[in-house]
């Protein structure tokens, strides 16, 4: 017997894109968060605290993206039948979403994502929720990419041996470790300053959505002035950690990491907060 997709969705009725988009959304929902819980280290994952610690640790424009996924799926959207070039993307990345795999749900976030991007006929509003999906797949499946970034670590300890030289301190460079004398510091892959990419730019799309900013192709300048700030910051902080055990600890463990975090969530919030402020009409001069 042959399977007929569209022969089986128009038989569908009843169920309209609206429907079809929050339900599909809704499932993938459930999967990503059920993931984020089921990796947490606590006794009894679903205690309250427990709970919170684990949104939290997801990471706030993590957080940030799903509410406003989740805002603009509920926003008022017309009543239409879903079509069968949106019902089998969507029903069919929602259940690879589900799938019991952990890398499942990054392609799976990312065909949700692309489906309700690339359909013209839904709203913006489905629309944005898609490029928000996109961001979340991408940074769902960037820390498997391990084999990369640690090809990037090796350009990292170039980069810092380069910085470190600067202040005049002897260092040797090899592969992805730094040493100063007795004492080195080895870039791991999720110490790479490609590591937290995908974050920055999820930041940019959560924060130029929320200043009620159209992402359009102007935006890319400033995306990549915020990415280039990550990268910065990144050897910048590694470069701090090379001439002693207490620097590194300093900034690997103690408060450095804290003043790290401000300033990379400072960088991440402000470069699309520049790209989504009014720019000013030009005055007409008189004749």
């Amino acid at each position: 017997m042959k399977l007929n997709l569209k022969a089986f969705v128009s038989r569908t009725g009843g169920l309209d894109s609206a429907q079809l988009c929050g339900w599909s959304v809704a499932l993938a929902a459930l999967a990503y968060w059920a993931d984020v819980i089921a990796g947490s280290h606590a006794a009894q994952p679903l205690a309250p605290a427990a709970l919170s610690a684990s949104i939290f640790g997801a990471g706030a424009f993590n957080a940030a993206a799903w509410v406003m996924v989740m805002t603009r799926l509920l926003a008022p959207a017309p009543a239409r039948p879903a079509p069968a070039t949106l019902a089998v993307p969507l029903l069919g990345s929602a259940l690879i979403c589900v799938l019991p795999i952990g890398i499942a749900l990054a392609p799976g976030l990312l065909l949700l994502g692309l489906a309700l991007l690339l359909h013209t006929d839904l709203p913006a509003s489905r629309r944005e929720a898609g490029l928000l999906l996109l961001g979340l797949g991408v940074g769902w499946g960037w820390p498997f990419l391990r084999v990369a970034h640690a090809a990037i670590g090796h350009l990292d300890a170039q980069a810092v041996g380069f910085i470190v030289r600067l202040s005049g301190l002897d260092v040797l460079v090899q592969g992805n470790i730094v040493a100063h004398g007795p004492f080195s510091i080895e870039i791991l892959p999720a110490c790479a300053s490609s590591s937290p990419l995908a974050e920055v730019a999820l930041a940019y799309v959560v924060v130029a959505l929320y200043c009620r900013h159209r992402l359009s192709k102007a935006d890319l300048p400033w995306l990549l002035a915020s990415l280039l700030f990550s990268i910065v910051l990144t050897e910048i902080r590694l470069s701090l950690m090379v001439p002693s055990w207490a620097d590194w600890n300093w900034w690997h463990n103690g408060p450095g990491v804290t003043v790290y975090e401000l300033i990379a969530l400072s960088g991440a919030g402000l470069f699309p907060w520049l790209a989504a402020r009014p720019q000013p009409v030009p005055k007409a001069l008189p004749a």
